[in-house]
């Protein structure tokens, strides 16, 4: 309960310390816009944005304090130690990533409300692959660095791995209900306290909650049980960052068919996490791998213990 109280606390202060140095971020932002043309993105990118990617630093930033109260004093403590064949993991984690969202998109494509959009412009095919590579390639590791390698391992330590599973996948699902606010008005220095509002506003809202703050969990949960049954983070980041993309592709390529304008709780939104179905599929996902971990056990423990600890830089 202890590494779960810590975990709390460091929550909070990157809550309200991402908060406090997002307008100074947007500000950064947009003078390199204007002084560099090729980074006019930064000037275009919305303000809500800035709070999410000024979290992420703040974690960054607290992160190794954490770890240093927590004991975690190596690479192999985080799951980033050499481990076997770290590329096959990656392409291994990309490829269950995928699937996952690809048998919910053919269900909600053949037989549910969505349908493919054939009207895509290259501009925004190119601009949308952009930006969800970007996320896929830069968010996923630090999340799975943050919430699997450092939360998971240290609650492991204090209170075994089924209790650290839980608690690191239900934390890991309440954070993402944090990206529901938009923000189009003038920046100061307290709007980033404004947005974070909205934010929290938002896990009172149980439409928004249910049924995806429990899919949001399953995915945790998978990732977490792919990460204690390999000893290593490579096949859950690459799962983390294929699940990102082919979710934002599948918003990006469909939309809604006309005579079904109103999503159903089952189907969702086309975002996979709010409906039923992807939850569903999560769950057996889930079974199958916790099926597969509670037989290989004993091999993993083996191999864990053959490699030996990579020592962080100081």
């Amino acid at each position: 309960m202890r590494a779960l109280w810590n975990w709390l606390l460091f929550v909070g202060a990157v809550l309200l310390g991402g908060a406090l140095l997002a307008p100074w971020l947007y500000q950064a932002g947009c003078f390199l816009a204007r002084t560099f043309p090729g980074l006019r993105v930064l000037e275009t990118m919305p303000f809500h944005r800035y709070v999410h990617r000024s979290l992420l630093l703040m974690a960054l930033a607290g992160l190794w304090p954490m770890l240093r109260a927590h004991g975690l004093s190596s690479l192999e403590d985080l799951g980033l130690g050499r481990g076997r064949n770290p590329t096959g993991q990656l392409l291994r984690g990309a490829i269950g990533g995928f699937l996952l969202v690809a048998v919910v998109a053919v269900f909600e494509v053949t037989l549910g409300p969505r349908m493919w959009d054939t009207g895509r412009q290259p501009e925004a095919i190119w601009r949308h692959g952009l930006n969800a590579s970007s996320a896929a390639l830069l968010v996923s590791p630090i999340e799975e660095i943050l919430f699997r390698g450092a939360m998971l391992g240290s609650m492991a330590r204090a209170a075994g791995p089924r209790i650290a599973l839980v608690s690191s996948s239900l934390l890991y699902a309440l954070v993402h209900f944090f990206e529901r606010t938009r923000w189009t008005g003038p920046v100061e220095w307290t709007t980033g306290l404004t947005v974070l509002g909205g934010m929290l506003r938002g896990l009172a809202d149980c439409d928004t909650l249910v049924p995806a703050f429990f899919t949001l969990a399953m995915a945790g949960a998978v990732m977490g049980l792919i990460y204690q049954r390999t000893g290593a983070l490579w096949m859950s980041m690459g799962f983390h960052a294929a699940w990102t993309f082919w979710i934002k592709t599948f918003a990006f390529a469909t939309n809604q068919r006309p005579d079904t304008m109103q999503a159903s709780a089952f189907w969702g939104t086309g975002k996979v996490v709010d409906g039923w179905l992807g939850l569903a599929v999560l769950v057996i996902l889930l079974v199958i791998l916790a099926r597969r971990l509670l037989v290989g056990e004993g091999g993993n423990a083996a191999r864990a213990s053959s490699n030996p600890p990579v020592e962080l830089a100081s």
